[in-house]
């Protein structure tokens, strides 16, 4: 937001309109935020809400998250002295708290009785060109975004240190512990049949390859008919997709890639007999 109204600023060389521009850096955020606590407020009073609480309901607390200051303009306590109110939480960095705990004023009801005034922000942002809608949903997206490739580098990261072990992560995203190691008799993942039931029902598999992106090809032996397919799963930010292929019409398709290399690689030293793996 401030990125917009600094833009903003250089593009305007009225006196008047710099100053206005410059007077609204750093207030959007205690804007927005304040306004949303106001209908927190509306929904307490609602019928639908006391309608919960009569039969016991209690309200969910408002979340301030991640309220340290990056415009080094600002006091490093602002977004938490500024934005005080009953039934709210705010998850600070430790530098933040300890500015808060250090000089931290805090001065009568900064949330409550700024209403007027933040409503009086938002609108002045509007009318000088910049829409906190769109903000938002460019900052929603790119938030969904991260969560979503740490999640993935999470799983991937877990993933590689389960098969490095010798267990199997399954299609599902049960792992089957590896044999031999701890015995026969260990136990099965929670939810998951007994390890002599996985032996019987659970197909084989080796895993060929994985590529940067987080592509994996694995080699995989179905329990009673014997049958060898190569089972591709797509990365998760490409959907996951997983996609089996007979070994013999894999290995027939022209191509150079490594996957095939590998898989080629491991018929030379292993003849795929189940009772190896």
């Amino acid at each position: 937001m401030d990125r917009q109204l600094i833009q903003l600023t250089t593009q305007n060389t009225a006196a008047d309109r710099a100053t206005e521009l410059g007077g609204l850096r750093g207030q959007a955020a205690l804007a927005n935020a304040r306004l949303a606590y106001q209908v927190y407020e509306q929904m307490l009073t609602s019928d639908r809400w006391k309608a919960l609480a009569d039969v016991g309901g209690r309200p969910q607390r408002l979340l301030w998250a991640s309220t340290g200051v990056k415009d080094k303009v600002f006091s490093a306590t602002r977004y938490v002295t500024e934005l005080v109110a009953p039934d709210t939480v705010n998850t600070m960095p430790e530098a933040t708290l300890n500015a808060v705990a250090t000089y931290g004023e805090i001065r009568g009801n900064p949330v409550l009785e700024s209403y007027r005034a933040a409503r009086g922000i938002v609108e002045t942002l509007y009318k000088v060109g910049v829409s906190m809608e769109e903000v938002a949903i460019t900052l929603e997206r790119q938030g969904i975004a991260s969560f979503a490739q740490s999640w993935d580098e999470l799983i991937e990261s877990v993933t590689r240190q389960v098969e490095k072990a010798g267990a199997v992560v399954m299609p599902a995203g049960a792992v089957r512990p590896a044999i031999g190691q701890s015995g026969e008799s260990g136990s099965p993942p929670a939810g998951a049949p007994s390890l002599a039931t996985q032996k019987a029902a659970s197909p084989q598999s080796r895993e060929i390859y994985r590529s940067s992106n987080g592509d994996r090809w694995q080699l995989i032996i179905e329990p009673g008919s014997g049958r060898k397919l190569v089972r591709h799963t797509a990365n998760t930010s490409s959907g996951g997709k997983v996609t089996d292929t007979e070994l013999a019409e894999f290995l027939s398709l022209n191509g150079s890639g490594p996957e095939l290399t590998e898989l080629r690689r491991m018929i030379a030293d292993d003849p795929l007999r189940a009772d190896r793996w």
